[in-house]
């Protein structure tokens, strides 16, 4: 009996797609592009804020190199054209990642399409940006729900 093991590995990124070009972001490392665990060579990636900004960028740039990517975003219809073309390899998916059952929901159905996922790209989200001392009380805060809170 032949046990594999599967990691997953996590990409934090920059926070916008200016940023990813002016850190040279643009050029993916190609040890992430080689870590195959079977006989496809392309990774499976899931990556969560794919309707603009760098998480766009990112998908447009695996989808072109052969990877299989699962793109998601709140409103599937903005993801669509990213995906169009890459029939085996692209997958468009609804996913707000602060209610649970869409993100059991998009995980099980890109397991379900290529088998697993290898790299998960956190990065779905908004930026606040302030000096602690400048900011508003609770603006890091989202409306309506907080999928995180930071506190000094």
């Amino acid at each position: 009996m032949s046990t594999q093991s599967t990691r997953v590995h996590f990409v934090h990124l920059p926070a916008s797609a200016e940023q990813a070009i002016y850190f040279g972001w643009l050029t993916i490392p190609g040890y992430w592009c080689d870590m195959a665990s079977d006989k496809d060579n392309s990774r499976v990636w899931f990556i969560t804020g794919s309707s603009t900004g760098f998480g766009r960028v990112l998908a447009d740039i695996l989808l072109k190199r052969g990877e299989r990517v699962a793109v998601t975003a709140r409103n599937p219809d903005q993801i669509q054209d990213l995906v169009s073309g890459y029939k085996n390899t692209g997958l468009a998916l609804t996913l707000d990642v602060t209610k649970p059952e869409q993100v059991a929901a998009a995980v099980a159905d890109a397991e379900k399409i290529f088998g697993r996922i290898d790299v998960l790209v956190n990065n779905a989200g908004y930026g606040y940006l302030a000096a602690v001392e400048e900011g508003e009380e609770g603006g890091g805060r989202r409306r309506g729900g907080s999928t995180s809170d930071v506190r000094c």
